[in-house]
């Protein structure tokens, strides 16, 4: 164990304290939902907004095995949506956790399966810890149980089991994971309840060999009908959530694929950057439900969320969202220049891609925005904000104030994509992405040298959509009068196919695929007629205007350096 024990004055907490330089943390959640919930890199979830946490150990012949502490410990996703899984090295074979979000009965609720992937038997406990999803100890919890299927914590149902545990216990002094290691039974006491701020359960079940066990974690209510229907005095009525009704990890994987393939498809051709890519968009659509409140409030990371949903051709919330900056005539800009001209700037692909028009309403707070960045002599959010209200003009018809601005305006630096490219290479050439789950953390600084690093902040909405615009500037440069594809394309790359489909730019919707046939690649494309595409990185001299076709490119470009030899290969 590393760093100090954990508060509350037990034994184990969140994998951050057992591990602090495994700071893993993935929010989980449904579309259009209301709550969420979080899982550490140790398969600890949390809904958010309560005070406790659900921990799971796995006992075995040698000793119990603690996810939180475990070396052995890794995660990943099924497919690129909030499905995570923790798998730990167990004797002869592998424990597995998934989490997942879903509606079971119309509740939103998280869903954590076990499964024991080894050829022995084990025991599993199910352990409530008071601990929040940040690993910061619980003033105090109250712990009770329906003494059949159901946890209940601070009146609430907080877990819901498949059938009764074989044995089960709570205590407000002891930690019961030193009742576990030693052996001891479990027990509630005669009051039926504890209460405490190290007030802790544990619910202990037979795992035999090659079977799976199914939790339900409801997420805390938001209103007054789920309040009474998740009280402990209605479980008789059946109304808490049923972990058999509750669809497979599979189902919601496919899912998220579906909602992401919907819109603007990407696959690069480093997998380990296209699979982050995908958990980050999911990321952002999760947080996408309150993005017109957050707009209204101009809060930080707002504009740069509404910028990679439409950049990315996600449609559902963009006319709300507008609707919402619409309705809002701000007098001044409550967390800064930046927040505010990062809103200006996405308006324009917003527009785009939800098909609004460009309204009066519209364009007047996007000149009452600029105007209040101006005034706060930020030069950068200035310049940010002006460039987006040029753009907005235009789509509106004003083109002769959208050239009076642009006029004014310094060329697009293009230092930011260099950054971009120099990163990707590196990585792309060690084969050193993360693994897939911590994209949702990738973080594009608007000023640092290495826009797709990761964050230690958790997964933020906002990072996940600065790193989605990051690498949406490897796909396309839309910023001058036509449509570069691959604008940055890393030589660690070569050989390697890419594709794009129908992702949203400036001048229009553009398709296209990048196949290699020897030291030169093959380019298809289809594209909104009108638009002009080029392919700078492969093939400088390239152009064209047509809607669809195909050609081969030179793929001799200078940043690519030399072609390999007749015989040698790409690495």
């Amino acid at each position: 164990m590393t760093g100090t024990a954990p508060a509350a004055g037990l034994a184990i907490g969140p994998r951050r304290h057992e591990r602090p330089s495994d700071r893993a943390m993935v929010t989980l959640g449904v579309l259009d939902g209301t709550s969420a919930a979080t899982v550490d890199g140790g398969g600890l979830v949390a809904p958010t907004g309560v005070a406790w946490s659900l921990d799971w150990w796995i006992g075995a012949d040698d000793r119990w095995y603690l996810p939180a502490r475990e070396a052995t410990v890794r995660q990943g996703r099924q497919g690129v949506g909030p499905v995570v899984e923790t798998t730990m090295r167990i004797p002869s074979g592998n424990a597995r956790h998934v989490a997942y979000s879903t509606l079971v009965d119309g509740a939103e609720v998280t869903v954590i399966e076990i499964h024991n992937e080894s050829p022995v038997p084990v025991a599993l406990a199910l352990a409530v810890r008071p601990y929040r999803p940040t690993g910061s100890p619980a003033a105090s919890l109250s712990i009770t149980t329906d003494g059949e299927r159901h946890l209940i914590v601070d009146d609430r149902v907080a877990v819901v089991l498949p059938r009764r545990p074989n044995e089960s216990g709570a205590s407000e002094d002891t930690d019961l994971l030193s009742m576990l290691t030693e052996g001891d039974p479990l027990a509630w006491p005669a009051a039926g309840r504890v209460d405490g701020p190290a007030a802790n359960a544990v619910a202990l079940y037979p795992l035999p060999h090659r079977t799976s066990l199914r939790v339900v974690v409801p997420h805390p209510p938001d209103d007054a009908e789920w309040s009474a229907r998740s009280s402990a005095t209605l479980l008789g009525t059946g109304a808490a959530p049923d972990p058999a009704a509750a669809p497979d990890p599979e189902q919601i994987a496919r899912g998220w694929s579906s909602v992401l393939d919907a819109a603007a498809r990407v696959e690069l051709p480093d997998d380990g950057l296209s699979s982050r890519l995908g958990a980050a968009r999911s990321r952002m659509l999760l947080a996408s439900s309150r993005l017109p409140a957050a707009l209204t409030a101009l809060e930080p990371g707002a504009g740069a969320l509404l910028g990679a949903l439409a950049a990315m051709g996600h449609r559902t919330g963009l006319e709300l969202a507008l609707a919402a900056i619409a309705d809002t005539f701000p007098s001044r800009l409550v967390h800064g220049p930046v927040a505010a001209a990062e809103i200006v700037a996405a308006l324009d692909t917003a527009v785009v891609v939800s098909g609004r028009a460009v309204d009066d309403a519209l364009l007047e707070v996007a000149m009452q925005l600029t105007h209040l960045v101006a005034k706060s002599r930020d030069a950068d959010a200035r310049i940010t904000a002006e460039r987006g209200l040029a753009a907005l003009a235009r789509r509106a018809g004003n083109t002769a104030a959208a050239g009076r601005l642009e006029r004014s305006l310094p060329a697009p630096d293009l230092a930011d994509l260099a950054a971009v490219v120099d990163l990707a290479e590196a990585a792309s050439a060690a084969g050193a992405w993360p693994a897939p789950v911590d994209g949702a953390a990738g973080a594009l600084h608007a000023q640092g040298p290495s826009p797709l690093e990761l964050a230690d902040d958790g997964d933020d909405p906002a990072a996940a959509a600065r790193f989605v615009a990051a690498v949406r500037d490897l796909v396309v440069d839309d910023r001058g009068d036509d449509v570069d594809l691959m604008p940055g394309y890393p030589s660690a790359w070569r050989g390697g196919n890419g594709e794009v489909h129908r992702l949203p730019t400036r001048h229009g919707l553009v398709s296209y695929g990048i196949r290699w046939h020897g030291a030169r690649p093959a380019l298809l494309w289809e594209a909104d007629d009108g638009v002009r595409l080029r392919c700078s990185a492969l093939d400088p001299e390239w152009s064209t205007t047509d809607a669809r076709g195909e050609t081969l490119l030179t793929g001799a470009a200078d940043a690519l350096g030399s072609a390999p030899a007749a015989g040698e290969s790409f690495s």
